[in-house]
């Protein structure tokens, strides 16, 4: 699946009404790191993955995006 920006993206198949497709979406660490410019994080000019914890949200878009 195609994506950036801690974003990941696919279609299902044509589905029929009530008819359901499971389907895995991938997302890098490397989509999920910042850049520090700055070396707030102790570590100047590179990416740093914050400690916690990611939520991804899932939706046709991103008015109905649900957790």
């Amino acid at each position: 699946m195609e994506g950036g920006h801690g974003t990941a993206f696919a279609k299902t198949k044509v589905l029929k009404p009530g008819e359901t497709q499971e389907m895995i979406l991938s997302v890098s660490k490397e989509q999920l790191a910042s850049y520090d410019d700055s070396g707030v994080s102790g570590h100047r000019f590179c990416y740093v993955m914050e400690p916690g914890d990611y939520v991804f949200y899932i939706g046709e878009n991103v008015r109905e995006a649900q957790l």
